[in-house]
């Protein structure tokens, strides 16, 4: 039984965010690889999507580079890789 005062706390504070928002640059990337692998896969002839593959492979292998510094804390706890690494 609930004491007289005593507040239970709301929804919104109990939701915890999927991820932080630092993070946000690395996902669009994975998810910029993840759609043109699927567009490199299903018209293999349409070079765009090459490019697309190349160029989002390249940022998500820079940003898991970066998540795995040990000695190089500004890219270790920030995690910025578009806006730092380049």
């Amino acid at each position: 039984m609930m004491q007289q005062g005593s507040r239970r706390p709301s929804i919104s504070t109990l939701m915890i965010p999927p991820f932080p928002a630092r993070y946000t640059a690395f996902a669009l990337c994975v998810a910029g690889l993840a759609t043109s692998l699927a567009a490199v896969l299903v018209m293999p002839h349409l070079w765009t999507a090459w490019i697309a593959l190349i160029v989002f492979a390249v940022l998500t292998g820079t940003g898991v580079h970066d998540r795995r510094q040990a000695r190089h804390a500004i890219l270790r706890n920030y995690f910025q890789p578009l806006t730092l690494s380049l």
